[in-house]
């Protein structure tokens, strides 16, 4: 399924946003809201995971109201990174 929303350019203008951020107010609203881990949510908006992650701390994910399989996923990439 693909889902398109119309917004107004001059909505986006006067608030200096873009397609992307929106993207990542989305994201942050989904992962503050449980929808799922940041990898899902940013493969469902196409964005990289590190981008998402970067957005929502500008656009107010909360990163310590993580459930234990998010935990997990993120231990889990922490161990490939330092490998």
């Amino acid at each position: 399924m693909e889902i398109t929303i119309k917004i107004d350019d001059e909505f986006l203008k006067e608030r200096g946003f873009s397609e992307k951020d929106i993207k990542l107010i989305i994201g942050a609203n989904l992962y503050n809201n449980h929808v799922g881990g940041t990898s899902y949510i940013a493969r469902i908006l196409g964005l990289e995971r590190d981008e998402l992650k970067y957005g929502m701390g500008k656009y107010g994910g909360i990163f310590f109201n993580v459930s234990v399989e998010e935990f997990k996923e993120e231990m889990e990439n922490a161990r490939k990174f330092l490998k």
